[in-house]
């Protein structure tokens, strides 16, 4: 499992070099020279194009890694696989940009009312065009990545994405700030195009990876196997249609029903809880094509190993961020500006937090289901995840508001995975719920404990005292709870491997 671990590593430097860029850039430039409603705007904008990137991918985010095993050969040249990487989601972008231009009208009614009645509902209307050139952009931007992770080789995408397009998002809300960009609407555009950008800059990257396979003619491998193909991507299509408006559902609903006020407050806290799966990014965008390689070869013992390997290492990472930030929440309110508006969202992220950690343990398991011969089931599991969605966001977020939102995601979470889990374990005989993962969760639910019993009682003002003491006392107790765990030896033993060859 070394590659995974030298590969995500690489991977986890450009992530957390992202992160860092984008906590200066979301709590401290974004929240200081935009409004919670244009926030909200901006989130909805990206979020609809990222919802619509899903479906013009026709399923290839999935299908390219399963089936490449039949397209590889050993000169490199592929038999044309990079030319296929690229065309089918071009058809899939002209074909839901389009079916989005259909139905634009009903699209914007819904966010912003039959007359742009709703809070934020004529911003909406007059920038959703945007979503078009946003869902361009994006889509060539995850198409790179999915092919760059084919031949693992994830720290460039990363570094573009996570590095690169925060850079310069914070250089368009700076200059924004300082009236160099004059309004609004020019702030927007310079926002589409450092999607555009980074999208050229990706293009050149695996233009460079593979020479030979750009020259290369298309073969296309047998009968049976391009028929299995587009069964499967169009398996994967429809499971794409169910989930990711699922995955979205809350920020839409809460936009749309509460105002873009309220949806910049979410949509801030949605990027908080985002830095605890950043490095868990990296890990699954090289694990991804493992996956597929080891069910091609019916290795079973390594599919186990690496289904335990990655969920444990996902949620050891994720749990330490989480509780760190969680630890300091109200220092992050104190010091971003206007952070008495979103400290409103305080419980959202405690919540969201709770069902990232959920997710980063399970979400893997979706990987195995859809690269082995089960695949059916996950189109199961994607209406399950919808139907949920639907009717737990419906009814809490009238009942409690944000808070309802979060707790949908929560609930969500818990009763998919626990499906998810009952395919894997009946059809596949695996699992991550081993010692190391609940010993994990353990530690998570004490530290939570710890900083609300203890901490918060008694390290309870904002004073340099009191916040050093604090984080001192909160990273000592993490430190001891962890050290004998295996999934943190094993960690800091690789990075330390890594380190020392470099």
């Amino acid at each position: 499992m070394g590659i995974i671990y030298r590969q995500s590593l690489k991977g986890s430097i450009a992530t957390f070099s992202g992160a860092l860029v984008g906590f200066v850039v979301t709590f401290f430039v974004l929240t200081r020279f935009l409004s919670a409603e244009e926030i909200g705007l901006i989130r909805i904008i990206t979020e609809a194009a990222t919802l619509l990137v899903s479906f013009a991918l026709l399923g290839t985010q999935t299908s390219l890694i399963r089936y490449y095993p039949f397209f590889r050969t050993k000169d490199g040249s592929d038999r044309g696989f990079a030319k296929i990487a690229f065309l089918i989601p071009l058809a899939g972008t002209i074909l839901f940009g389009l079916l989005f231009l259909l139905f634009r009208d009903p699209i914007v009614s819904y966010f912003s009312g039959e007359d742009g009645d709703k809070p934020g509902g004529l911003l909406f209307r007059k920038y959703a065009v945007l979503v078009l050139p946003m869902m361009i952009f994006l889509t060539l931007i995850t198409v790179e990545e999915v092919y760059a992770s084919i031949h693992r080789r994830v720290a460039v995408p990363k570094l573009i994405r996570e590095v690169v397009l925060r850079v310069l998002l914070g250089c368009c809300y700076v200059l924004f700030g300082l009236k160099v960009i004059g309004d609004f609407p020019g702030l927007m555009t310079y926002y589409v195009l450092s999607h555009g950008l980074c999208a050229l800059i990706g293009f050149i990257y695996v233009l460079k990876l593979t020479p030979c396979a750009w020259t290369a003619g298309i073969v296309l491998p047998e009968k049976r196997v391009r028929k299995d193909f587009l069964t499967y991507s169009s398996l994967t299509l429809l499971s794409a249609l169910g989930s990711n408006v699922a995955t979205r559902l809350d920020l839409f609903m809460v936009s749309a029903g509460m105002g873009f006020d309220f949806g910049g407050i979410f949509a801030i806290m949605i990027l908080m809880v985002a830095v605890i799966e950043m490095p868990g990014r990296a890990l699954l965008s090289i694990s991804g094509p493992m996956v597929s390689s080891l069910i091609h070869e019916d290795d079973r013992k390594g599919l186990s190993e690496l289904y335990l390997s990655v969920s444990q290492q996902q949620l050891l990472i994720g749990s330490i961020l989480f509780l760190l930030i969680w630890n300091n929440i109200d220092l992050v309110f104190r010091f971003i500006p206007n952070g008495a508006v979103y400290s409103q969202g305080k419980w959202v992220f405690l919540l969201l937090g709770i069902g990232k950690l959920i997710d980063l343990s399970f979400s893997f398991g979706n990987s195995i289901i859809r690269y082995s011969k089960h695949y059916v089931w996950s189109l199961a599991y994607t209406f399950l995840v919808t139907i949920l969605s639907i009717w737990l966001n419906s009814l809490l977020i009238p009942r409690l508001g944000m808070e309802g939102a979060a707790t949908a995601t929560v609930l969500t979470f818990v009763l998919t995975y626990t499906f998810q889990q009952i395919v894997l374990w009946t059809k596949m005989r695996l699992s991550p719920l081993h010692t190391d993962l609940i010993v994990l969760f353990a530690v998570t639910l004490l530290g939570l404990a710890f900083e609300h019993y203890v901490l918060g009682r008694y390290f309870s003002e904002l004073t340099v005292r009191d916040i050093l003491l604090k984080n001192v006392l909160f990273v000592l107790l993490l430190t001891a709870l962890l050290w004998r765990v295996r999934p943190f030896q094993v960690l800091i033993f690789k990075t330390k491997e890594y380190l020392s060859r470099l």
